[in-house]
This record gives C-alpha cells, structure tokens and sequence, in this order.
C-alpha cells in the first residue's frame, strides 16, 4: 500500500496573531470542510492514502454545492511537484449536476508563488485539519486549538471535517467504505 506522508507542518502560533486568524475564521462568507487519514488509517484494501481522501473532498463539496446556486465551479489546487499528479489521479473529475444537468467544472493548479489569499486560507484550514489527525493518530480526545478556530466556529454543512479511520472495499469494482469520526462539540 502506497501512502503518502503529510506536506502541511504544524505552524508555530502567536496568541495575537492566533485570535486574528480566529476572529477571521468567525466569517460565514466561505465553507471550510477536510478529510484526513494517517499512518494508523487501517487499509483494508490495497488503496493510497489520496484516494479516501479526495473522495470525501468531493463529497463535502457537493454537499456545499447542494445548498448554494452555482452555474459554475472552480476548484483551485494548490501546485507542487509531488502534489499535481496524485489529485490528478486521486480526484479526477467533480461531475456534479444540477437538475440532471452537469455544472461546468474547471480544475486548476495555481502555486503558491501566485500570492492569492484563497491558498493563504486554504493552507490554515488544511494545518488545521492536521493538527486534528494528528490528535487522533495519537489517540487523544478534545479538540486542537487552530481545528476549534476554524472548524467550531460554524455548523455543518458550510463546516465539515471527517478523519479517516478505516477504508475497505474492493479496488477491482471501484468501490469504498470509509469509517472514522467526525467533529463533534
């Protein structure tokens, strides 16, 4: 089984800064959702670790997509040379539809080099989510301040996390279940 090690390190934070960050994350204007899995992710069947993972990515997007009218989509990846080909291979294409009618998806990459804020934000969501896998790797309860900053501060739908516990299925048929917690108060 092929897994892939965690690209976001943990972010040392300064108290004034950590409340600016949590007074932004208070913002409804944008949904924050996650999904993670980690070396104790137990593989019952021959997977990578992307794979559950960009597959309840897609799904937290589709049930954001569900609530909110959109004639379009854009989803923006953040680029790097070891990232790129495996969403290429772990999250193909969206393939939402609306009214029985696909919704036009564009999927870009955009590196980090670019400055745009929205990679800014998805990179303290996504250390966030870590921060919170890495509470379960180690078996903990509770909540990681930065995950409680971003992922408290709204409820489901516009704010959803799943960590992976347990992924079985059948490759050959393309077929998955995923088992694991999600947040909870």
């Amino acid at each position: 089984m092929a897994r892939g090690p965690s690209r976001h390190k943990r972010r040392p934070g300064r108290p004034a800064s950590c409340a600016v960050l949590s007074q932004f994350f208070k913002s409804p204007a944008f949904a924050r959702f996650g999904g993670a899995a980690t070396s104790k992710t137990n593989f019952a069947v021959d997977m990578h670790t992307m794979a559950p993972v960009m597959g309840m990515l897609k799904l937290h997007i589709a049930r954001i997509v569900e609530r909110l009218p959109c004639s379009t989509i854009a989803l923006i990846f953040e680029s790097s040379q070891r990232g790129d080909p495996l969403v290429q291979q772990h999250f193909g294409e969206l393939g939402l539809l609306d009214q029985g009618r696909p919704i036009p998806t564009e999927h870009c990459f955009m590196p980090k080099s670019a400055g745009e804020p929205c990679l800014e934000i998805a990179d303290f969501v996504a250390s966030a989510a870590g921060s919170q896998a890495r509470l379960y790797h180690r078996g903990r309860t509770g909540f990681a301040k930065d995950y409680r900053d971003v992922f408290h501060q709204h409820p489901p739908p516009g704010s959803q996390f799943f960590h992976i516990a347990e992924v079985g299925g059948s490759r050959e048929a393309q077929e998955a279940w995923i088992e694991g917690a999600r947040r909870t108060e």
